[in-house]
């Protein structure tokens, strides 16, 4: 069946489009990026046509977000859909020049992707470098996948998307807020840690991720209209204090993967670590990752 998410208004979402490539037998009329990542997965992409999913969006926006955004298109659709890990096709050249960048940085070597498509999702850009800082203290190696502002910081910046997903591919961690980034990770199996705060990690919780949650308020993802503050930032995001961030990252990494995400909490500028809470997602259980 094809699945439109050009009519859904999401053109640019590349995170969405890392999620839906787990659903088989599905072709895709989505946007050239979006396109881009469906094909690295060796999913199907068509130009036009295609069953709309606005319905299955402003059910989850009615529903607050208590499922996995899966579970709301997966109903949608007339047929059933299973859920499967898709294996990339990266070439092992595109793989070993990823892996030639990131042996230069240091191991281990941990991407980090300080931006997202919305503001309210993004986490400072001061407290990034303290995160920077405080991961090189610890042995471990940052490279970031975006712009910065600092000369003596790693990144590597005008790639393309197989580059970025190749790099993340090879890399040991990444670190990022709900976006892309954090999506590909997941995707990838790899030693995620996400930051969140307007985000509700049952909306995208079909991978084995370590949410840093900033606590309080998370209504404004869903629904409108959002406070005009809100617009400009996320106050509990943006409060979460860089070296618990370190922490969680070094952790991840000593400690490696349980059989479930653990969700990380502030609360009442409390540090609080819940493992074995899973973000309150009910989606099936992909199957092992190939390739």
């Amino acid at each position: 069946m094809i699945v439109d998410l050009i009519s859904a208004g999401i053109q640019g979402g590349l995170g969405d489009a890392v999620m839906f490539s787990h659903l088989l037998g599905v072709s895709w009329n989505c946007s050239p990026k979006q396109a881009e990542i469906f094909k690295l997965f060796n999913r199907p992409v068509v130009t036009a046509g295609g069953i709309r999913i606005d319905k299955s969006y402003l059910a989850e926006i009615r529903d607050k977000g208590r499922k996995c955004r899966l579970d709301y298109v997966r109903r949608l659709l007339p047929e059933p859909v299973e859920i499967e890990f898709p294996t990339h096709n990266l070439t092992e050249r595109e793989l070993y020049l990823a892996k030639r960048k990131l042996d230069a940085v240091g191991r281990p070597a941990c991407v980090l992707f300080p931006t997202a498509t919305r503001i309210e999702r993004t986490y400072p850009l001061n407290r990034w470098l303290d995160v920077d800082r405080g991961l090189r203290e610890k042995g471990i190696y940052p490279v970031w996948l975006g712009e910065s502002i600092e000369p003596d910081v790693y990144k590597f910046t005008g790639l393309e998307i197989r580059e970025v997903v190749a790099l993340v591919a090879m890399s040991d961690m990444v670190l990022g807020c709900e976006s892309f980034g954090s999506s590909i990770g997941g995707a990838l199996r790899k030693k995620v840690t996400c930051l969140v705060g307007p985000s509700n990690p049952a909306a995208t919780g079909i991978w084995d991720i370590q949410y840093v949650n900033g606590g309080g308020c998370s209504g404004c993802h869903w629904g409108k209209p959002y406070r005009p503050a809100c617009k400009y930032g996320c106050l509990p995001l943006q409060g979460i204090d860089p070296d618990f961030v370190v922490n969680c990252v070094d952790n991840l990494w000593q400690r490696g993967y349980k059989p479930n995400s653990c969700l990380v909490q502030l609360t009442n500028n409390c540090r609080r670590i819940d493992d074995g809470e899973k973000g309150n997602h009910t989606s099936s259980s992909p199957q092992s990752p190939q390739g």
